[in-house]
């Protein structure tokens, strides 16, 4: 009786989180393509495109895209319809573009958080990096760098063939503790870098307005808008991608075998990693919904692009006039 009382508990865990996936990734994936497609749209307009920061934002968007479609359609197949990849070269593959994508759209928009800095600052010689020239130099820099780092997971990442067969490093080795430990150290540092670059632009800004003793509403307006997207940046991502990368050195310091583990431990643990990948792909696709929209002038630019599509939508449709006839 016992026994069968587990079983159905292990049941009711996997078939939960099974439909989590199942019913979770889809509007998820389809939400986030669609918000980084309306980043582009935003950040290629006249007013934005020849700005150094919204030139960081847009080519970490199209990046994001690829991070979106390499990793939660194929997690939708292996967790929400039971499909399992086991061939080792796509695996290797698909988490070499996916984490790859992940790095360089957050160094982009750290450099986006710096390139704000720089602009904000008195002295020449740091306002000189935020330009269009170097933005230009620097997204391919980026790019490149974010492959040849990663480039290990290529002939290192393996099939854990455990309770979710997950590609990853394999269990007992050094790598893995390694791998493991650099994801939580960038997980952690990036939220701190893009907060602190926020910060010091808000300081820049107030001391320029100290030094000029003018009282300007715009330049208010601007500070208050830089703290919203600061604030929102940083508690976002913090909430979202480090529980993960806890998650993942978790099981790289305890390691349990399966064997030594009931099955309701590992329907739990199952169930838990769900959420966790869930903050993961609201984080991978929320950047229009959340980043974008925190900032007044961006939802503004936006407003002002969908209303010109939709006056020439409504400009080239013409419905048909009526046909009066005269019948004295």
């Amino acid at each position: 009786m016992a026994r069968s009382s587990v079983n159905s508990t292990v049941l009711l865990f996997d078939k939960i989180t099974q439909n989590i996936y199942r019913y979770g990734i889809p509007p998820i994936c389809i939400l986030g393509v669609v918000g980084h497609i309306l980043n582009v749209f935003l950040f290629t307009r006249r007013t934005l495109i020849e700005s150094s920061c919204c030139n960081y934002f847009l080519a970490s968007s199209c990046i994001a895209l690829f991070q979106i479609l390499f990793s939660q359609p194929f997690q939708f197949i292996q967790h929400g319809i039971n499909i399992h990849l086991t061939n080792i070269w796509w695996c290797r593959i698909r988490f070499y573009v996916a984490h790859s994508a992940y790095v360089a759209s957050t160094l982009l928009i750290t450099l986006a958080s710096a390139d704000r800095f720089a602009s904000s600052c008195h002295q020449v010689k740091h306002r000189r990096w935020a330009d269009l020239r170097v933005a230009q130099k620097l997204v391919p820099l980026v790019i490149i760098i974010a492959c040849a780092v990663n480039s290990h997971i290529l002939y290192m990442f393996t099939i854990n063939y455990d309770h979710r067969n997950e590609c990853w490093a394999a269990h007992g080795n050094i790598y893995r503790f390694i791998f493991d430990i650099t994801l939580l150290s960038y997980v952690i540092l990036y939220p701190l870098l893009i907060g602190t670059f926020g910060l010091l632009t808000i300081y820049n800004i107030r001391r320029c307005h100290v030094r000029q003793r003018q009282s300007s509403s715009s330049l208010d307006y601007r500070v208050r808008d830089l703290q919203k997207m600061t604030l929102v940046q940083t508690a976002c991502v913090i909430t979202f991608t480090l529980p993960y990368a806890i998650l993942k050195l978790h099981r790289t310091i305890k390691t349990p075998r399966y064997d030594d583990m009931s099955d309701v431990y590992w329907a739990v643990e199952r169930l838990i990693t769900c959420f966790v990948d869930f903050g993961c792909y609201i984080n991978d696709g929320a950047g229009f919904y959340i980043y974008s929209l925190s900032s007044i002038t961006f939802r503004r630019t936006l407003m002002q692009f969908i209303y010109q599509h939709q006056s020439r939508l409504f400009h080239c449709y013409q419905p048909p006039k009526a046909i009066i006839y005269n019948v004295s």
